[in-house]
């Protein structure tokens, strides 16, 4: 069954093997037909007649195609069913060989586990053992060395770390005693500088209090030359008073007989002043009289001549502008008469 189906399938690809050469003949025939537009009749024929032509051939071959995998898949369903039939056979042994292989593998595995535990115990306590004297080595010196030599090390710097404390005990032990030394001496020395300190301030406080009174003598000095000088002042002003008071008394009978040739002088003055006023006065008017009566005649002509002004009749007119024109002459002729009046007895 399983040849006959195998010789049917070897059939089949070849087949399709002998179709490949006509496919590539007819791509290769048809590649690059065109039609140039819609009036190319033949060439639209052309390329319709090719596309039939290539879709009968891929038709062919999809169908040879789906025969070949119909067979295909029942060859396989037959495979399938064989190779459970045949593995069936063993695979029950298989299985329980399996299980065996599995626990020996569990097993060993189990064992390296431990060993490994063990080992990284074995290293930690080590790293622990040496971390207590403040020791450190690298992880692969901890893992490899062997345990006289990790012991004889151990006991080394064991030795070394309790000699290093023994001299940290000594330095600590210095070191206190520096500072016991040096707080005494700072202790002293304080105690010194708070009596200097002391002394200092009782000598200020000295220096002060004579400062105070020398301030004291020296205020109630000057006190007692202020008072000295107010008195010597009191009667250095009472006397300018009397003085003053006496200067002032002559410079008022002084200045009342001042006043009085003054006032004297000043009558006679504005006697004769009123006296020439009056001639100044006389005179001017009669110039003014003189200057009146020349004037009179030309006056008179102005006076007359305004007069002649506002008797001039304004033209009766019609038109409204030219009445606007003629009211405007009106009140000109009437502001100029006024003019010359107002004028003529400025004269």
């Amino acid at each position: 069954m399983m040849e006959a189906i195998e010789e049917k399938t070897e059939t089949g690809l070849q087949i399709l093997d002998k179709r490949e050469a006509k496919l590539i003949e007819l791509a290769d025939k048809y590649k690059g037909l065109k039609i140039a537009g819609v009036e190319d009749k033949e060439g639209y024929k052309k390329v319709r007649e090719a596309r039939i032509e290539l879709k009968n051939e891929r038709v062919a071959v999809e169908n040879d195609a789906y025969a070949l995998r119909e067979n295909a898949v029942k060859f396989q369903k037959t495979v399938i069913a064989r190779e459970k039939e045949l593995v069936g056979i063993v695979a029950t042994v298989e299985k329980t060989l399996q299980g065996e292989e599995a626990v020996y593998v569990r097993a060993l595995e189990a064992i390296k586990i431990e060993k490994e535990r063990e080992e990284k115990a074995r290293i930690q306590n080590r790293i622990k053992a040496l971390a207590k004297f403040n020791y450190a080595l690298d992880l692969y010196e901890v893992s490899t060395m062997p345990d006289d030599k990790f012991n004889e090390l151990l006991t080394q710097v064991e030795i070394d770390f309790n000699a290093h404390q023994e001299s940290l005990r000594w330095e600590k032990a210095e070191e206190e005693r520096i500072r016991n030394e040096e707080a005494e001496r700072l202790r002293i020395e304080k105690i010194e500088l708070n009596k200097q300190r002391a002394e200092q301030e009782a000598r200020e406080r000295e220096l002060r209090q004579q400062e105070i009174e020398r301030i004291e003598a020296e205020r109630k000095r000057q006190e007692e030359i202020r008072l000295e000088n107010k008195r010597f002042a009191d009667e250095r002003k009472k006397l300018d008073e009397e003085k003053r008071q006496h200067e002032e008394q002559i410079r008022l009978e002084q200045a009342k007989k001042e006043s009085a040739e003054r006032a004297r002088i000043e009558e006679q003055e504005k006697i004769k002043r009123q006296e020439a006023e009056k001639i100044e006065a006389e005179r001017l008017e009669k110039i003014e009289a003189e200057r009146q009566e020349a004037l009179k005649p030309d006056k008179e002509k102005l006076f007359n001549y305004a007069r002649a002004l506002m008797a001039v009749p304004v033209p009766e007119l019609s038109h409204k502008d030219a009445i606007k024109i003629a009211r405007e002459i009106a009140e000109r002729v009437v502001s100029t008469s006024e003019f010359i009046h107002d004028k003529a007895h400025l004269l």
